[in-house]
């Protein structure tokens, strides 16, 4: 945040190299892990991501600041650095020539290192951006809403609950933990804790997310269906991160949207949209309608497929059933798609017209997935069937023998047989 402040409040901030060295290390092997080799690898080949060294640097009690202006590592904390005084045998004129030789290589010396550190902590800063994607919904490195820097914000849900309840928003770890320790006061126990989007897409200055129905067969061999429409539900009060408490602000369920004071007067009507409404305002306001179904509804389903093959050895699968899930996503400023969460038992009531109007084609359409296509009698499946507006995406090419662990843990024990001497 050196940006933000001004040039005097910038010198007065001193920042010991030896620590940065040690945090760009850190950082390096960090984004190093995320990579595909690093995921694939066994446990012991990943290398530590913090060296006792480094946390000798990095910790706040073991750091000091840098003797006579050249950076130095500083040692572990298990054992104590032993100071050796290279003038302690000089003579008094050897002494002086020694300490101007040290004085003039720490000025010429100094600006080169303040440069390099600075291009390498740039280099990083990029590089952490590049692998963690979820950055990008907290721009810290830019100016926030109204000319303030962004803040962090987190939401909190209740785990079971449905409707918004109990979903709060917070920038402060310590009001997190106030509210999710329970302390033996009945308060929930269990919480979902997600980063929140600081940077929406807004239409008419309102934060919005989406109602996506997916419709899954079956689970081994995995079989998803993505209907074509959607909805739109908006808050139904203006975005702004000045007033976290402020539920209208931040939450978008209908459920919630409703009660607020301002729902009726809202220049949204229902507070809602039909996807063919927000294909028609990416035409107009983005300059391509086309942005819905290459960009914004691909990856959507890209997200379904993850998301639910990341689950497939959690849930029981069943001979001819079914389970029709509602996603929930939203969209940033650049048009990116993130999961906000997956609703089994999705609301099929007529809540506003727009509802009204998909409600009455997804469950005839689904009937036609089912009935005519999905379960019919025979193995061989029938060709041309009407689908209406479900799009299948995904079809395993065959079940998987054993549940397929999304976290690649392997508990198989592998060895010889031990030759006994005679």
């Amino acid at each position: 945040r050196l940006e933000l402040l001004s040039k005097a409040e910038r010198n007065e901030v001193m920042i010991n190299p030896a620590v940065l060295r040690a945090a760009l290390r850190v950082v390096h092997k960090m984004c190093q892990s995320l990579d595909d080799k690093y995921l694939d690898a066994p446990v012991s080949f990943v290398e530590k991501l913090v060296e006792p060294n480094e946390w000798g640097c990095i910790n706040p009690a073991q750091s000091n600041v840098f003797e006579s202006g050249e950076p130095k590592e500083l040692p572990c904390p298990k054992r104590k650095a032993k100071k050796v005084d290279p003038t302690k045998n000089m003579k008094p004129h050897e002494k002086r020539a020694y300490q101007r030789k040290i004085s003039l290589r720490n000025k010429r010396s100094w600006k080169p290192k303040e440069f390099e550190l600075r291009k390498l902590t740039n280099g990083e800063l990029c590089e952490i951006m590049v692998a963690l994607d979820s950055l990008r919904i907290n721009p810290a490195h830019q100016t926030g809403l109204n000319g303030n820097p962004s803040k962090n914000v987190w939401i909190i849900k209740p785990a079971g609950k449905s409707r918004g309840r109990g979903i709060q928003v917070f920038d402060s770890y310590e009001a997190i933990m106030d509210v999710t320790d329970s302390n033996g006061n009945g308060q929930e126990s269990q919480w979902v804790a997600q980063k929140y989007i600081e940077n929406p897409l807004t239409i008419l200055r309102r934060k919005f997310d989406i109602r996506q129905w997916v419709l899954v067969t079956d689970w081994n061999p995995l079989t998803l269906y993505f209907y074509s429409d959607s909805y739109l539900r908006f808050c139904a009060t203006d975005y702004s991160l000045d007033d976290l408490s402020d539920k209208y602000i931040h939450l978008a369920n209908n459920s919630v949207a409703k009660k607020s004071k301002q729902f009726k007067e809202s220049p949204i009507e229902g507070n809602m949209w039909h996807s063919d409404q927000f294909i028609k305002y990416l035409g107009e306001e983005h300059g391509s309608e086309d942005l819905w179904k290459s960009k914004i509804q691909r990856q959507m389903k890209k997200i379904v497929a993850w998301s639910t093959m990341s689950v497939q050895d959690m849930v029981q699968n069943r001979n001819r059933s079914c389970e029709l899930y509602g996603y929930d996503f939203m969209i940033d400023e650049k048009l990116d798609v993130w999961l906000i969460e997956v609703n089994s038992s999705p609301a099929m009531d007529y809540s506003t017209p727009v509802t009204e109007r998909l409600v009455k084609e997804v469950l005839p359409d689904t009937i036609k997935v089912l009935a005519d296509y999905e379960y019919t009698g025979g193995k061989k499946k029938p060709k041309n069937v009407d689908f209406g507006k479900w799009e299948l995406i995904y079809r395993a090419k065959k079940a998987i023998e054993y549940p397929r662990a999304s976290l690649l843990s392997d508990l198989t024990v592998e060895g010889s047989a031990m030759k006994v001497p005679s």
